[in-house]
């Protein structure tokens, strides 16, 4: 009886971990997309560099708009 207990506290804690994981991999991709990415945008229109800027611009609006689609399909 006690096995089966630790094979199910064993259980409970490796999804608590993975969990975490997984939250914390979605708000690091968050902060990164709403907080660096213009940032980015910012430093290289600054600097001059609109050749980098634009298809950073491109690329984040297709990420935004249409990886959500593809993920229902």
């Amino acid at each position: 009886m006690i096995t089966l207990f630790m094979v199910a506290v064993l259980v409970l804690f490796i999804k608590i971990v993975l969990l975490t994981v997984k939250m914390t991999w979605g708000i690091t991709k968050a902060i990164c997309f709403i907080i660096f990415l213009p940032l980015v945008l910012i430093i290289l229109a600054f600097s001059g560099i609109m050749v980098l800027a634009v298809p950073f611009v491109v690329f984040a609006l297709l990420g935004t708009f249409l990886i959500p689609m593809v993920k229902w399909i």
